[in-house]
């Protein structure tokens, strides 16, 4: 299941979507967000040199559960970087903590639709995620993006902030020959199951 948000659904006004949230929502994230406001925040687009940040703090983050530690993905996904680099799609968004990376995430801009790919974020700022999420948020809001995707896997946040799920599909494979019966009735011989 992919989570996307539509920023046309609310004229591109933020805080329209920001309203979506329960007041008490809103406080509890403005006031854990607050704290970080207070310790030097700084925000770097571009910067090409945190991306290797990034790939070696999710796998210190989340280990063999992390997609970069398998080398062949891991490989796959720095060639499809530089690719998006060198076609201009490619956004590195880094929050910095009193000079200290915080958070850095990778995403892809194609078609009036920004795809948030990867990130990893510092142990040591706890809340950090929901300040660079938010920040992707309000700038593809003002970019007035179609689709802002965050790709699959919920882990709990997505459905909170209000994203819509959609399933994804595979066609896995064409059935080599149908039956009389099938061919006849004009029954469709692909077979499709969901990933």
């Amino acid at each position: 299941v992919g989570y996307v948000l539509y920023p046309q659904r609310f004229k591109y006004n933020f805080d329209a979507y920001w309203n979506l949230f329960s007041t008490r929502s809103r406080k509890k994230i403005k006031r854990e967000l607050e704290r970080f406001e207070h310790m030097e925040c700084q925000y770097h687009i571009n910067r090409w040199e945190d991306v290797d940040w990034m790939l070696k703090a999710n796998i210190a983050t989340f280990n063999h559960h992390s997609y970069f530690h398998n080398p062949r993905f891991l490989k796959g996904f720095e060639a499809m970087l530089s690719f998006l680099a060198k076609h201009g799609m490619l956004r590195v968004t880094t929050i910095r903590i009193n000079g200290r990376r915080a958070a850095v995430d990778v995403g892809a801009v194609y078609k009036n639709r920004y795809t948030v790919l990867a990130g990893a974020t510092d142990q040591e700022f706890p809340g950090i995620a929901k300040k660079i999420n938010l920040f992707h948020l309000k700038w593809g809001f003002k970019q007035h993006f179609e689709m802002i995707d965050f790709l699959c896997g919920d882990f709990g946040w997505k459905a909170r902030f209000h994203f819509l799920p959609r399933p994804l599909y595979l066609a896995s494979k064409m059935v080599a020959s149908a039956s009389v019966s099938d061919a006849k009735s004009g029954e469709d011989i692909f077979k499709y199951v969901s990933i």
